[in-house]
C-alpha cells in the first residue's frame, strides 16, 4: 500500500488550536495538533511475535453525502469481500465486509500479516468500484482483538490485574504498530493539517473498552461493536465536508467535529462508571446471599454435632450429613467469592442430600452396597 506524499500545511489553513502545538498521549481525551515534519514509512515485515494479538471481524465503511448519487454495489462476493448498501443519517454507506457470510464466532482470527492483506484488499475493492466517485470518509472496523490470557489469572486478583494490563499493552502495541499505519492513521501521518487522535473508547453493549483512532479523512474502531460505528457516522455531518476540495472533513471544521468526538468519548466513560456501579451492586448482593447460605450450612453442622454427641448410635448418618453440609458451605463460599451461580446450584444439591442421610439411611446404605457390588462387573 503506497502512502501519499506528505505536503506541508499552509499556515492560513491551520486553526488556532493547531498553532498552540497541543499534544496528545494515547488514550487521553485531548487534541493532537502538531504537524509532523516527515511521514514515516511503513515496514511490511511485521514482527508477529512481539504482540501475540490477532484480529477478527474486519470491515470497511465508505461514506458519501446522501444528496449525491452513488453507484449500486454488486450483489456477488468477490475475493471474499461482500458489499452491503446502508444509510446512516445523512450518509449513503457502502459496507465492505471480509467473509460476510461468517458468524461472529466462526470468523477466523487473523495475524498482523493477514490483517494487512485484508485491509489492502478492501481498499483495492473500493478503488476498483468507486475510483470515479471516491467516498468522503472511511471508517475501518475490527470487531475483536484477541490475545492469550493466563488460565488462572481470574482466580488471583493481583495476577488478574497484571494480566489485564499485559493484554491492554499488547493490544495497544498491535494497534499502533501494525493496524494504524495500514489505515494511514499511524504516528506522524498528517491529514488536512491534523495528526490522528487515539482514544480509549467504552462500548456499553460489550461492557469493555476498545480504541478509536480518528483523522479528517478516516477513522478506525478496534475491539468495539458495530453500534459505535453507526454513532460516529451520525456525529460526522456532510456539511463538514466539501467534495470540490477533496475527501475528508475540512480543516477549519475538523476542530468542531473533534470536540464532539471528545464529548462522546467522555460520555461513554460516564456510562462505564455507571455500569461499574451496577456491577458492584450485583456483586454485593451475591456476596450477601452467599454469606447467608454459608451461615445456614455452618449452623446445620453445629446442630448435627450436638446430635452426634447425644446419640452416638447414629454416628454414620450424622457424619455423612456433616460432610454434605461442609461441601455445601464450600460451594456457598465460592458463590460469595466469585459470583458464579453454578456454585450456588451445587451447594443446594449437596445440602439437600442430608435429607436421605437423616431420614432414609437404610435405603442409602443398600443403594451404596449395590453400586459397590456392581462396579467390578463393568
Amino acid at each position: 500500500m503506497q502512502i501519499p506524499p506528505h505536503q506541508e500545511p499552509q499556515p492560513a489553513s491551520i486553526p488556532p488550536a493547531q498553532a498552540n502545538n497541543e499534544a496528545v498521549s494515547p488514550g487521553s481525551a485531548t487534541l493532537s495538533t502538531t504537524p509532523s515534519q516527515q511521514v514515516p514509512a511503513f515496514n511490511t515485515n511485521v514482527d508477529q511475535d512481539r504482540f501475540a494479538v490477532k484480529a477478527r471481524g474486519i470491515s470497511l465503511y465508505a461514506l458519501w453525502d446522501s444528496r449525491h448519487e452513488v453507484a449500486e454495489p454488486p450483489i456477488e462476493i468477490s475475493n471474499g469481500i461482500g458489499i452491503r448498501k446502508k444509510t446512516y443519517g445523512l450518509w449513503k454507506v457502502r459496507h465492505f465486509i471480509w467473509q460476510p457470510g461468517s458468524n461472529k464466532t466462526d470468523k477466523p482470527a487473523m495475524t498482523a500479516a493477514e490483517v494487512e492483506r485484508i485491509i489492502i484488499a478492501l481498499l483495492d475493492r473500493l478503488k476498483e468500484l468507486y475510483a470515479a466517485n471516491p467516498p468522503l470518509y472511511l471508517i475501518f472496523h475490527i470487531e475483536k482483538l484477541i490475545t492469550p490470557e493466563s488460565p488462572f489469572s481470574r482466580f488471583f486478583r493481583n495476577k488478574k490485574k497484571t494480566s489485564e494490563e499485559f493484554v491492554i499493552d499488547n493490544k495497544e502495541g498491535f494497534l499502533e504498530q501494525h493496524i494504524q499505519p495500514l489505515c494511514d492513521l499511524g504516528a506522524g501521518y498528517v491529514d488536512n493539517g491534523w495528526l490522528p487522535n487515539r482514544f480509549r473508547h467504552y462500548d456499553q453493549s460489550s461492557h469493555k473498552k476498545g480504541w478509536l483512532v480518528i483523522s479528517p479523512t478516516r477513522a478506525l474502531f478496534a475491539d468495539v461493536d458495530v453500534e459505535q460505528v453507526i454513532t460516529l457516522a451520525s456525529l460526522l455531518q456532510p456539511y463538514y465536508t466539501d467534495s470540490n476540495r477533496g475527501p475528508g472533513i475540512l480543516s477549519e471544521r475538523y476542530y468542531d467535529m473533534l470536540v464532539l468526538i471528545m464529548q462522546w468519548v467522555n460520555n461513554q466513560d460516564s456510562l462505564q462508571a455507571v455500569d461499574q456501579l451496577k456491577g458492584l451492586v450485583v456483586s454485593g448482593t451475591q456476596a450477601i446471599d452467599g454469606q447467608v447460605w454459608l451461615n445456614f450450612a455452618v449452623a446445620g453442622i453445629g446442630i448435627l454435632i450436638a446430635f452426634l454427641l447425644t446419640n452416638p448410635n447414629n454416628s454414620n448418618q450424622l457424619i455423612a450429613s456433616m460432610v454434605c453440609l461442609a461441601i455445601a458451605s464450600l460451594m456457598f463460599w465460592g458463590y460469595a467469592r466469585f459470583g458464579q451461580r453454578v456454585f450456588l446450584f451445587i451447594g443446594w444439591l449437596v445440602a439437600l442430600a442430608i435429607v436421605p442421610c437423616l431420614f432414609a439411611w437404610t435405603q442409602v446404605i443398600s443403594i451404596y452396597d449395590a453400586v459397590i457390588k456392581f462396579l467390578p462387573h463393568l
